[in-house]
C-alpha cells in the first residue's frame, strides 16, 4: 500500500490527529492526498514528527526500519520485549500519524523514514557493505581463513561471507579464537556503539479514550488499524507525551 492510499484510508478522526501532531502538513493538504503523502513521507517532516514522539514510538520506528515488513511479534522480539500490546499501541500511533503502513499484518516504514535510522540500534553497516570494496582474491583469502573456502563471482563471495557471519554461534566461535587483545578491542568497539534510542525498562502504558480493554481471558486482541495480533504481557518502554518543538 502506498502512503497516498494509506492517508486516504484514514477516518476523519485520525486525519484530525495527523494534523494535530504534524502541523507542517497543513499546507500540503490543500493540494490533495498525493501532495500530502509526498510531504508526510519526506525525511524532514518525519524528523519533525519523531522530535515530538514518545519513547515507545521512537523504539518502534527504529525497529520497523531495522526489519521492514516484519510482523508485530517479530518487532517485539527484535527490541527484546514480551509486551506485544505496548508495541501495538506505539505502532498504532505511528500509523495514525503517517509514519508506518500496516498491510496484511506486516509493518512497513513510510516514505523516507529509514533515512532517519541509517544504522538501527547501533548495528552499523552490514557485512556485505563492509566487504564490498574487497577484490575477489581478497574475499577468497578471507573466506579460506574463516574455514569457509569458496569460489565464484564477487557477489557470490559476498553472499557467502554474509551467510558466514549471519550465524551467532559461528561468530561467537570466531571471537573465541581471537587473541585476548583482539577480543578486548572488539568489546570496546561494541561498547562504543551509539544507538539512537535506549530502550527503557518498564512501561507506563497510555490509554486512548474509547479503546476497548484487553481481556486476558480471551477478550479483544490488540490491533493495529484493525489487524489483530498476538498478545504477550510484560514491559516495553516508558511512554511519554510528545514535547513541544523548541
Amino acid at each position: 500500500m502506498a502512503l497516498t492510499d494509506h492517508l486516504r484510508s484514514l477516518p476523519d478522526g485520525d486525519l484530525v490527529e495527523l494534523f494535530q501532531h504534524r502541523p507542517d502538513l497543513a499546507a500540503a493538504a490543500d493540494h490533495g492526498f498525493g501532495a500530502l503523502a509526498r510531504r508526510a513521507g519526506s525525511a524532514h517532516s518525519l524528523g519533525r514528527l519523531l522530535v515530538r514522539s514518545d519513547v515507545g514510538m521512537l523504539v518502534a520506528a527504529e525497529a520497523v526500519c531495522a526489519s521492514p515488513g516484519a510482523s508485530v511479534g517479530d518487532l517485539a522480539d527484535l527490541v527484546g520485549t514480551d509486551d506485544v500490546d505496548a508495541m501495538v499501541d506505539a505502532l498504532d500511533r505511528l500509523r495514525r500519524r503517517g509514519a508506518v503502513i500496516v498491510e496484511q499484518g506486516r509493518v512497513l516504514p513510510a516514505g523516507q523514514l529509514v533515512e532517519l535510522f541509517p544504522y538501527p540500534f547501533g548495528l552499523g553497516r552490514s557485512v556485505r557493505e563492509l566487504a564490498a570494496a574487497a577484490t575477489v582474491a581478497e574475499l577468497e583469502t578471507l573466506l579460506e581463513r574463516l574455514g569457509a573456502a569458496a569460489s565464484g563471482s564477487h557477489g557470490e563471495l559476498l553472499d557467502e561471507l554474509a551467510r558466514h557471519f549471519d550465524d551467532p554461534e559461528r561468530v561467537r566461535s570466531e571471537l573465541d579464537r581471537l587473541p585476548a587483545d583482539a577480543r578486548a578491542l572488539a568489546a570496546r568497539l561494541v561498547d562504543r556503539r551509539t544507538p539512537l534510542v535506549d530502550l527503557p525498562v518498564r512501561a507506563q502504558r497510555d490509554t486512548d479514550e474509547g479503546r476497548a480493554p484487553l481481556d486476558e481471558a480471551g477478550g479483544e486482541r490488540p490491533r493495529i488499524g484493525g489487524e489483530p495480533v498476538e498478545h504477550r504481557p510484560d514491559a516495553f518502554g516508558v511512554v511519554e507525551e510528545p514535547g513541544e518543538l523548541v
